[in-house]
């Protein structure tokens, strides 16, 4: 996921026109002859919400675009994507000027809390995930892995929840996917079948991609630990639930 940023002061013109036909989410390649103002290259995995400035000084309904890539801040080849957030792809003709714009799109992506991932795991039937393991082993790659680009806020809230049978302590825990390297753990006492939900604060680096696998593990000699997971209840257990794993924008 693209890190959106914004900009005070800065215009472009594109000499390119655009027609009004072009399907929302199509790419378009356009020529820019020169930016005023601050404008400021974008970083590689960034984006910026842009419009036609005419169409926002005259009121009317405008388009916004995302422009995924600005040469570096100056005249040449770049790429907006058209009809973003829902709006109706509109006619620019010749010369047009291209503003940076706040819109409701990009200020969620701004926003502490809001969603960036989510992985859910509901089997039908149900499965009853174990270990004997003292050390954070995951608990299914597959289907309880996620993956995300790091926010520019570089801090991150995990949030990990499901039907855990522990009767004693239990581990819940992130490792690199593919991996034993631990990215955080914490631990659990005195809990049988209860539906419980981990959350961590993480420092992460903007921009940067990570994928976790979910893992788990037993505490000393506690009884083996069970994440009990599923729409449908089953085998030697009565309570399951969906497993459901969520990341968020930290502050």
């Amino acid at each position: 996921m693209a890190l959106d940023v914004l900009q005070n002061y800065a215009e472009a013109t594109v000499t390119t026109s655009l027609n009004g036909t072009d399907a929302a989410g199509t790419a378009e390649t356009v020529t820019v002859s020169g930016v005023s103002g601050s404008w400021v290259g974008l970083a590689a995995g960034q984006q910026m919400r842009v419009v036609d400035k005419a169409d926002l000084n005259a009121g009317v309904g405008y388009e916004i675009m995302i422009l995924t890539a600005d040469a570096s801040g100056v005249a040449g080849s770049w790429t907006l994507t058209r009809g973003a957030e829902g709006s109706t792809v509109k006619a620019h003709t010749a010369n047009w000027t291209l503003v940076p714009s706040g819109t409701a799109g990009g200020l969620a992506s701004f926003t502490s809390g809001s969603l960036i991932a989510l992985t859910t795991h509901a089997p039908n039937p149900s499965i009853g995930y174990g270990t004997a393991s003292t050390t954070l082993v995951a608990i299914d790659s597959t289907n309880l892995s996620v993956s995300f680009e790091a926010p520019e806020s570089g801090e991150i809230l995990v949030s990990l929840t499901g039907m855990l049978q522990a009767p004693n302590h239990s581990l819940w825990g992130l490792l690199t996917h593919g991996t034993t390297t631990v990215v955080d753990s914490w631990a659990f006492y005195n809990l049988n079948e209860v539906y419980r939900t981990a959350v961590r604060r993480i420092a992460v680096t903007p921009g940067t991609v990570y994928s976790w696998d979910w893992a788990f593990a037993g505490v000393g000699t506690d009884p083996v630990p069970q994440l009990l997971c599923g729409s449908v209840p089953g085998g030697d257990w009565t309570s399951t639930d969906t497993a459901v794993m969520e990341i968020r924008r930290g502050m």
